[in-house]
């Protein structure tokens, strides 16, 4: 500008770019940089500012994965880092209940059925014994390893947190030296 005459009153502009997160606030709930976002409302965000999302799940409820607008996979890391926003961001958190199984012990065969589950959805572990003379004996949570919570094989339940079960079984040698041991 030349040849000012009077006074002049300029505005600084910023770039600003929306970031919306969608997730189930009962399953649990997103920070951007550090504060809570609603689901689905945008967020403004500086032009090459950091943005930092964190899932926080609720209690029994794991996060699985951060997706895109249009639910490709984007990362399971979390906090998800985006170092210089450039665009417009849309996330979805996942939650859901994570249900993981072995068998015990190890080698002794194979568990179908561990993965990932909505709440309230019917989760069915089936063992499978992995030679002959082994024996399936029952279930129980990894955390509490000395309570079966069933003999039922397959186990079906309904998914309500995220747990870890463990398959036990016997083999004909193991439960004759048990008995041994009892005398």
């Amino acid at each position: 500008i030349t040849n000012v005459q009077d006074d002049i009153t300029a505005e600084v502009g910023y770039l600003k770019y929306d970031a919306t997160v969608e997730y189930d606030s009962d399953k649990g709930a997103v920070k951007l940089n550090g504060a809570t976002v609603a689901s689905g409302i945008p967020v403004q965000i500086l032009h090459g500012e950091e943005a930092v999302f964190t899932a926080e799940a609720n209690t029994g409820i794991s996060f699985i994965k951060w997706t895109d607008g249009k639910d490709n996979d984007l990362s399971t890391d979390n906090p998800y880092t985006v170092s210089s926003v450039t665009s417009d961001i849309t996330l979805k958190a996942i939650f859901e209940c994570e249900i993981a199984a072995e068998v015990k012990p190890a080698g002794a065969g194979t568990v179908t059925g561990a993965g990932i589950y909505a709440k309230g959805s019917t989760v069915t572990l089936t063992a499978t014994a992995g030679g002959s003379g082994v024996e399936f004996t029952g279930w129980a949570k990894a955390d509490s390893p000395g309570t079966i919570v069933s003999t039922d094989n397959p186990y079906e339940f309904t998914a309500s947190e995220s747990t870890s079960y463990v398959a036990y079984t016997l083999n004909a040698y193991g439960i004759h030296s048990l008995l041994l041991k009892l005398e």
